[in-house]
Protein backbone atom coordinates (compact mmCIF):
# COMPACT_ATOMS: atom_id res chain seq x y z
CA UNK A 1 0.00 0.00 0.00
CA UNK A 2 2.92 2.34 0.64
CA UNK A 3 3.91 2.20 -3.05
CA UNK A 4 0.33 2.88 -4.13
CA UNK A 5 0.24 5.81 -1.70
CA UNK A 6 3.17 7.60 -3.27
CA UNK A 7 2.32 6.68 -6.86
CA UNK A 8 -1.24 7.99 -6.47
CA UNK A 9 -0.34 11.21 -4.68
CA UNK A 10 2.40 11.90 -7.21
CA UNK A 11 -0.05 11.17 -10.04
CA UNK A 12 -2.52 13.73 -8.66
CA UNK A 13 0.27 16.29 -8.36
CA UNK A 14 1.38 15.66 -11.95
CA UNK A 15 -2.24 15.86 -13.13
CA UNK A 16 -2.58 19.19 -11.31
CA UNK A 17 0.49 20.58 -13.07
CA UNK A 18 -0.86 19.44 -16.44
CA UNK A 19 -4.25 20.96 -15.58
CA UNK A 20 -2.59 24.27 -14.69
CA UNK A 21 -0.86 24.32 -18.09
CA UNK A 22 -4.15 23.54 -19.83
CA UNK A 23 -5.90 26.25 -17.81
CA UNK A 24 -3.27 28.79 -18.83
CA UNK A 25 -3.71 27.73 -22.46
CA UNK A 26 -7.47 27.98 -22.07
CA UNK A 27 -7.31 31.52 -20.68
CA UNK A 28 -5.11 32.63 -23.57
CA UNK A 29 -7.14 31.07 -26.39
CA UNK A 30 -10.82 30.41 -25.69
CA UNK A 31 -12.18 33.91 -25.09
CA UNK A 32 -13.47 35.99 -28.00
CA UNK A 33 -11.48 39.26 -28.21
CA UNK A 34 -14.54 41.44 -28.93
CA UNK A 35 -17.26 39.96 -26.72
CA UNK A 36 -15.19 38.26 -24.01
CA UNK A 37 -17.38 35.19 -24.31
CA UNK A 38 -15.82 31.73 -24.34
CA UNK A 39 -15.79 29.60 -27.46
CA UNK A 40 -18.07 26.60 -27.10
CA UNK A 41 -16.50 23.15 -26.91
CA UNK A 42 -12.96 24.44 -27.34
CA UNK A 43 -10.50 21.55 -27.50
CA UNK A 44 -8.47 22.70 -24.48
CA UNK A 45 -11.61 23.24 -22.39
CA UNK A 46 -12.92 19.76 -23.16
CA UNK A 47 -9.50 18.28 -22.40
CA UNK A 48 -9.36 20.08 -19.05
CA UNK A 49 -12.86 18.93 -18.11
CA UNK A 50 -12.04 15.32 -18.99
CA UNK A 51 -8.84 15.45 -16.93
CA UNK A 52 -10.75 16.96 -14.01
CA UNK A 53 -13.43 14.28 -14.14
CA UNK A 54 -10.72 11.59 -14.22
CA UNK A 55 -8.97 13.08 -11.18
CA UNK A 56 -12.23 13.30 -9.24
CA UNK A 57 -13.01 9.67 -10.05
CA UNK A 58 -9.49 8.53 -9.14
CA UNK A 59 -9.57 10.46 -5.85
CA UNK A 60 -12.88 8.89 -4.84
CA UNK A 61 -11.63 5.40 -5.72
CA UNK A 62 -8.36 6.00 -3.87
CA UNK A 63 -10.09 7.28 -0.74
CA UNK A 64 -12.37 4.25 -0.62
CA UNK A 65 -9.52 1.80 -1.35
CA UNK A 66 -7.16 3.21 1.28
CA UNK A 67 -9.79 3.17 4.02
CA UNK A 68 -10.83 -0.37 3.02
CA UNK A 69 -7.21 -1.49 3.46
CA UNK A 70 -7.06 0.23 6.85
CA UNK A 71 -4.08 2.34 5.85
CA UNK A 72 -4.94 5.67 7.42
CA UNK A 73 -3.87 7.33 10.63
CA UNK A 74 -6.87 7.75 12.96
CA UNK A 75 -4.88 8.86 15.99
CA UNK A 76 -6.85 11.85 17.35
CA UNK A 77 -3.73 13.11 19.09
CA UNK A 78 -1.86 13.58 15.83
CA UNK A 79 -3.87 12.64 12.71
CA UNK A 80 -1.55 14.47 10.31
CA UNK A 81 1.96 13.67 11.56
CA UNK A 82 4.85 15.69 10.15
CA UNK A 83 7.72 13.98 11.92
CA UNK A 84 9.85 14.22 8.79
CA UNK A 85 12.08 17.29 9.04
CA UNK A 86 11.56 18.14 5.37
CA UNK A 87 7.77 17.98 5.78
CA UNK A 88 8.01 20.28 8.81
CA UNK A 89 10.11 22.74 6.82
CA UNK A 90 7.64 22.66 3.92
CA UNK A 91 4.76 23.38 6.32
CA UNK A 92 6.61 26.39 7.72
CA UNK A 93 7.46 27.70 4.24
CA UNK A 94 3.94 27.22 2.88
CA UNK A 95 2.47 28.86 5.98
CA UNK A 96 4.79 31.83 5.52
CA UNK A 97 3.73 32.11 1.87
CA UNK A 98 0.06 32.22 2.91
CA UNK A 99 0.85 34.98 5.44
CA UNK A 100 2.84 37.01 2.91
CA UNK A 101 0.27 36.48 0.16
CA UNK A 102 -2.55 37.61 2.45
CA UNK A 103 -0.63 40.73 3.44
CA UNK A 104 0.22 41.49 -0.19
CA UNK A 105 -3.44 41.18 -1.14
CA UNK A 106 -4.26 43.95 1.35
CA UNK A 107 -1.38 46.27 0.44
CA UNK A 108 -1.75 45.93 -3.33
CA UNK A 109 -5.13 47.38 -4.33
CA UNK A 110 -6.77 45.05 -6.87
CA UNK A 111 -10.10 46.86 -6.90
CA UNK A 112 -11.64 45.00 -3.98
CA UNK A 113 -13.29 46.86 -1.11
CA UNK A 114 -11.20 47.69 1.95
CA UNK A 115 -13.51 45.60 4.13
CA UNK A 116 -13.03 42.52 1.97
CA UNK A 117 -9.26 42.94 1.92
CA UNK A 118 -9.13 43.44 5.70
CA UNK A 119 -11.17 40.32 6.53
CA UNK A 120 -9.33 38.31 3.87
CA UNK A 121 -5.96 39.38 5.27
CA UNK A 122 -6.79 38.65 8.91
CA UNK A 123 -8.18 35.19 8.13
CA UNK A 124 -5.33 34.47 5.71
CA UNK A 125 -2.63 35.44 8.20
CA UNK A 126 -4.22 33.29 10.91
CA UNK A 127 -4.49 30.39 8.46
CA UNK A 128 -0.82 30.77 7.55
CA UNK A 129 0.16 30.73 11.22
CA UNK A 130 -1.93 27.60 11.66
CA UNK A 131 -0.15 25.90 8.77
CA UNK A 132 3.20 26.70 10.38
CA UNK A 133 1.94 25.21 13.65
CA UNK A 134 1.41 21.85 11.92
CA UNK A 135 5.11 21.22 12.46
CA UNK A 136 4.50 21.31 16.23
CA UNK A 137 2.77 18.76 18.46
CA UNK A 138 -0.04 21.01 19.72
CA UNK A 139 -3.30 19.09 19.34
CA UNK A 140 -6.27 21.29 20.13
CA UNK A 141 -4.37 24.29 18.84
CA UNK A 142 -4.04 22.67 15.44
CA UNK A 143 -7.74 21.79 15.48
CA UNK A 144 -8.58 25.44 16.03
CA UNK A 145 -6.27 26.49 13.19
CA UNK A 146 -7.93 24.01 10.85
CA UNK A 147 -11.30 25.56 11.71
CA UNK A 148 -9.93 29.02 10.92
CA UNK A 149 -8.63 27.70 7.60
CA UNK A 150 -12.09 26.38 6.75
CA UNK A 151 -13.65 29.76 7.59
CA UNK A 152 -11.02 31.56 5.50
CA UNK A 153 -11.61 29.44 2.42
CA UNK A 154 -15.39 29.54 2.87
CA UNK A 155 -15.21 33.35 2.99
CA UNK A 156 -13.04 33.29 -0.12
CA UNK A 157 -15.56 31.05 -1.90
CA UNK A 158 -18.51 33.28 -1.01
CA UNK A 159 -16.71 36.45 -2.07
CA UNK A 160 -15.59 34.89 -5.36
CA UNK A 161 -19.16 33.95 -6.16
CA UNK A 162 -20.45 37.35 -5.06
CA UNK A 163 -18.00 39.14 -7.34
CA UNK A 164 -18.97 36.96 -10.31
CA UNK A 165 -22.67 36.20 -9.77
CA UNK A 166 -23.62 38.41 -12.72
CA UNK A 167 -20.81 37.12 -14.93
CA UNK A 168 -22.34 34.95 -17.69
CA UNK A 169 -18.96 33.39 -18.53
CA UNK A 170 -18.82 30.61 -15.95
CA UNK A 171 -15.50 29.34 -17.22
CA UNK A 172 -13.79 32.52 -16.01
CA UNK A 173 -14.24 31.77 -12.32
CA UNK A 174 -15.53 28.20 -11.92
CA UNK A 175 -12.12 26.68 -11.15
CA UNK A 176 -11.37 29.30 -8.51
CA UNK A 177 -14.67 28.40 -6.84
CA UNK A 178 -13.79 24.70 -7.01
CA UNK A 179 -10.35 25.38 -5.55
CA UNK A 180 -11.80 27.35 -2.63
CA UNK A 181 -14.52 24.74 -2.08
CA UNK A 182 -12.07 21.82 -2.07
CA UNK A 183 -9.77 23.63 0.38
CA UNK A 184 -12.74 24.51 2.61
CA UNK A 185 -13.80 20.87 2.81
CA UNK A 186 -10.26 19.59 3.40
CA UNK A 187 -9.82 21.99 6.33
CA UNK A 188 -13.28 21.07 7.63
CA UNK A 189 -12.71 17.32 7.62
CA UNK A 190 -9.19 17.74 9.01
CA UNK A 191 -10.59 19.78 11.91
CA UNK A 192 -13.06 16.99 12.64
CA UNK A 193 -10.23 14.63 13.58
CA UNK A 194 -9.21 16.84 16.48
CA UNK A 195 -12.76 16.92 17.85
CA UNK A 196 -13.75 13.27 17.54
CA UNK A 197 -15.47 13.36 14.13
CA UNK A 198 -13.21 11.10 12.07
CA UNK A 199 -14.29 10.53 8.45
CA UNK A 200 -11.26 8.99 6.66
CA UNK A 201 -12.76 8.60 3.17
CA UNK A 202 -13.93 12.18 2.97
CA UNK A 203 -10.68 13.43 4.46
CA UNK A 204 -8.58 11.69 1.81
CA UNK A 205 -10.87 12.59 -1.09
CA UNK A 206 -11.12 16.28 -0.18
CA UNK A 207 -7.37 16.60 0.37
CA UNK A 208 -6.58 14.94 -2.96
CA UNK A 209 -9.04 17.23 -4.73
CA UNK A 210 -7.63 20.17 -2.79
CA UNK A 211 -4.16 19.42 -4.14
CA UNK A 212 -5.53 19.29 -7.68
CA UNK A 213 -7.90 22.25 -7.73
CA UNK A 214 -5.71 24.61 -5.71
CA UNK A 215 -2.70 24.05 -7.97
CA UNK A 216 -4.90 24.31 -11.06
CA UNK A 217 -6.27 27.64 -9.82
CA UNK A 218 -2.86 29.27 -9.35
CA UNK A 219 -2.83 30.42 -12.99
CA UNK A 220 -6.35 31.88 -12.93
CA UNK A 221 -6.73 33.26 -9.41
CA UNK A 222 -8.07 36.77 -8.92
CA UNK A 223 -4.57 38.22 -8.56
CA UNK A 224 -0.94 37.25 -7.99
CA UNK A 225 -1.04 37.06 -4.15
CA UNK A 226 -4.13 34.86 -4.29
CA UNK A 227 -2.36 32.61 -6.77
CA UNK A 228 0.53 32.28 -4.31
CA UNK A 229 -1.88 31.28 -1.55
CA UNK A 230 -3.53 28.63 -3.72
CA UNK A 231 -0.11 27.17 -4.62
CA UNK A 232 0.91 27.03 -0.96
CA UNK A 233 -2.38 25.41 0.06
CA UNK A 234 -1.94 22.77 -2.64
CA UNK A 235 1.46 21.74 -1.26
CA UNK A 236 0.19 21.87 2.33
CA UNK A 237 -2.68 19.52 1.55
CA UNK A 238 -0.28 17.16 -0.22
CA UNK A 239 1.92 17.01 2.88
CA UNK A 240 -1.11 16.37 5.08
CA UNK A 241 -2.59 13.58 2.99
CA UNK A 242 0.81 11.84 2.77
CA UNK A 243 1.08 11.97 6.57
CA UNK A 244 -2.48 10.79 6.99
CA UNK A 245 -2.07 7.72 4.80
CA UNK A 246 0.29 5.18 6.28
CA UNK A 247 1.74 1.91 5.11
CA UNK A 248 0.46 -0.45 7.79
CA UNK A 249 -3.18 -1.38 8.48
CA UNK A 250 -5.04 0.15 11.41
CA UNK A 251 -7.81 -1.67 13.28
CA UNK A 252 -9.49 1.55 14.38
CA UNK A 253 -11.05 2.54 11.07
CA UNK A 254 -14.81 3.00 10.93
Amino acid sequence: MRKIKFVTTEAVLIAAVIAAVLRFWEIKTVFEPLTGLAKQYAFVSVLLVLLTVAVIGASVWYGIAVVHKGCVNVDPERPFPTTNKLAQLVCIVTGAIVVVGSAMNFVMDYGETVGFRAVFTVLGVLTGIGICSTASAKVRKNGTWECIGAIFMCFWLVMTYKENNTNPVLIEYCYECLGAAAATLSFYYAAGHYYGRILPKRTIITHMLGVYFCLLTTVSAGNFPQGLIFAALSIYQLIKVCGYIKGSPSKEIN
